[in-house]
C-alpha cells in the first residue's frame, strides 16, 4: 500500500493567511476597482491551482489506499452479509407467518363473539316482542356487537403475542412504510387540502432548473417562474 503523508504547506499558509482581509477590502465601486477585483480573482485562480497541485498526488494515493482497504473489507464481509441476509429472511418469513396465524385466530374469536352477541340481541328482541315490551334497537345492538368484536380481536392478538416465548438474541418490531398506489389521487388530495398537506409533495427542482436553463423566460408553467442572475467568470 502506498505511503500517504501530508505535504508541506508552509508557503501556502503564508499566501492564504491575508486573503480574507484583502477580499473584504476589495470593494467594487467603479471600473477601476472592478478591474482590480477581476485581477485579484485571476491571482486567486492561480493560487487555487497551486494548492490543488500540492494536494492532488497525496489525495490520489490516499484515495487508492482507501479503495484497497474498502475492497479488502468488503471481500471478507461479503459471506457474512450474505449468510445474515438468508437467516434474517427465514426469521422474518416465520415471524410474518406467525403473525398471520395469530390474526386469523383473533379474527375467528372476534367473529364468534359478534355472532354470539347478535344472537343474544335477537333472542332478547323476540322475548320483548312476546311480552309486549319496547322493541330492542337491533341496528344499535349490531353496532355494539361489532365494536365488542373489534376489542376482542385486538385483545386476543395482544394476548397471543404476550404468551409467545421471546426469541433469544432477537427483537421483533413492526416496520411501517407508505406505498403510493395512485399518484393522481394523491396529487388531487394535496391540491384540495394544500394549506395543511402541501408539504406532502415537493417540486422536482432538478427538472425545473434544467427546463429554466433551456427555455429561459419562455418557460410557462403555472406557479413557476424562470429567474436569472449575473455570474462573473474570470479569464
Amino acid at each position: 500500500m502506498a505511503d500517504v503523508s501530508a505535504p508541506d504547506t508552509t508557503a501556502i499558509v503564508e499566501k492564504t493567511a491575508p486573503l480574507r482581509d484583502q477580499a473584504e477590502a476589495m470593494v467594487v465601486v467603479d471600473s477601476d476597482s472592478a478591474e482590480a477585483a477581476a485581477q485579484m480573482r485571476k491571482e486567486l485562480a492561480k493560487l487555487r491551482k497551486e494548492i490543488e497541485g500540492t494536494f492532488d498526488a497525496p489525495i490520489k494515493a490516499a484515495h487508492h489506499a482507501h479503495k484497497e482497504m474498502i475492497a479488502a473489507r468488503d471481500k471478507h464481509l461479503g459471506p457474512v452479509k450474505a449468510a445474515d441476509a438468508i437467516v434474517k429472511q427465514s426469521l422474518e418469513s416465520w415471524v410474518e407467518a406467525e403473525r398471520k396465524r395469530e390474526r386469523e385466530i383473533a379474527r375467528r374469536e372476534a367473529e364468534r363473539v359478534r355472532k354470539e352477541r347478535e344472537e343474544q340481541a335477537l333472542k332478547e328482541a323476540q322475548e320483548r316482542e312476546e311480552k309486549g315490551e319496547v322493541d330492542l334497537d337491533l341496528d344499535q345492538a349490531s353496532r355494539d356487537a361489532e365494536f365488542e368484536a373489534s376489542l376482542v380481536q385486538d385483545q386476543t392478538e395482544e394476548e397471543l403475542r404476550q404468551a409467545k416465548a421471546p426469541i433469544s438474541g432477537a427483537s421483533v418490531r413492526e416496520v411501517w412504510s407508505a406505498h403510493v398506489e395512485d399518484k393522481k389521487a394523491l396529487v388531487e388530495y394535496v391540491a384540495a387540502n394544500f394549506d395543511t398537506v402541501g408539504h406532502y409533495l415537493d417540486p422536482n427542482m432538478k427538472l425545473l432548473n434544467s427546463m429554466a436553463k433551456q427555455l429561459k423566460d419562455t418557460m410557462k408553467i403555472p406557479g413557476v417562474r424562470a429567474a436569472s442572475k449575473a455570474s462573473v467568470a474570470t479569464r
